[in-house]
């Protein structure tokens, strides 16, 4: 169907350029066949809009694939993390991926770095952040078991807006009373339940680098999946890591002795990650979507 949408397209149209999302898909490549069919001159410029974790296999070019997969003529990244995971991960030739700019996330070049909450006082809150799908369900276990032995922190669900608390839920292994220091998140927007809280624990979803684009720590939860979904598989420094057989007790014990010129110092390089992930949108970066 995409295939000959785009030749037909191609046809009736004399279209010089053309600029597209480009995650390795099926419809992309399809698209991309369709349109060198009906004019092989047609530009293809493809936008790597969102993040590269390991498991995202369609992103990832063989050296067998080259002449055999339709490709863009260029491939735009958000930035320069993603730009040396295609290079290191991938087969593309190095002159087609250039680093532009995060159009997605144009929101978070402004925002400050947040400062720990410790002198608040108040209870640990840990913010449990989901995606949009089931297999969000064995994070959510995990949280609600963890919640029971650590009763003097609060965990916070943040749900995706296409999958809401109660149907995640519904679809738990959970048949017992929530905990009294679980509850569901009713803030808006992402940005106001970071600046509420003191962690994130997440499987795979964007939040968890928002979170460190305004310093707050991560923790990862591994399902033991045999691809790893994790955008941030190669980030260490102001994250840990869980598997259902491990307590967070003792990382929530290790986050809140942190000294505070090293908790600056965490953030900052989480803070200078993110920004090689995501560039900002500037005249120069929008200028590399333009195929010379």
């Amino acid at each position: 169907l995409h295939f000959d949408i785009a030749k037909r397209l191609g046809e009736k149209y004399q279209i010089q350029a053309c600029l597209m999302t480009y995650e390795g898909r099926p419809w992309e490549r399809f698209f991309i066949a369709g349109l060198r069919k009906s004019n092989k001159n047609t530009i293809i410029v493809g936008c790597q809009h969102t993040v590269i974790p390991l498991s995202a296999a369609d992103m990832f070019l063989h050296p067998l694939e080259q002449k055999l997969i339709p490709l863009p003529d260029k491939i735009v990244t958000t930035g320069m993390i993603p730009k040396n995971i295609l290079e290191k991960y991938g087969s593309y030739p190095k002159e087609q991926i250039v680093a532009g700019c995060a159009l997605r996330f144009e929101s978070l070049q402004n925002i400050q770095l947040l400062k720990c909450r410790k002198e608040s006082k108040q209870n640990f809150v840990l913010l449990v952040a989901f995606g949009g799908s089931t297999e969000e369900i064995p994070l959510l276990n995990y949280a609600l078991r963890q919640a029971v032995l650590i009763k003097d922190a609060v965990f916070r669900m943040r749900t995706h807006p296409a999958f809401p608390w109660n149907q995640l839920l519904s679809l738990s292994s959970w048949d017992k009373v929530l905990p009294e220091n679980v509850e569901n998140s009713t803030y808006s927007e992402v940005l106001e339940d970071l600046k509420d809280c003191d962690a994130i624990l997440y499987w795979g979803t964007t939040v968890a680098m928002e979170a460190l684009m305004v310093g707050k720590p991560v923790i990862q939860f591994d399902r033991g999946d045999l691809l790893n979904y994790d955008p941030l598989f190669e980030f260490t420094d102001f994250k840990w890591q869980v598997q259902r057989k491990d307590s967070l007790q003792k990382i929530i014990q290790k986050i809140q002795a942190l000294p505070e010129t090293q908790y600056c110092k965490h953030q900052q390089q989480g803070r200078k990650y993110m920004e090689q992930y995501f560039y900002p949108v500037t005249k120069e970066n929008l200028d590399k979507f333009i195929y010379n």
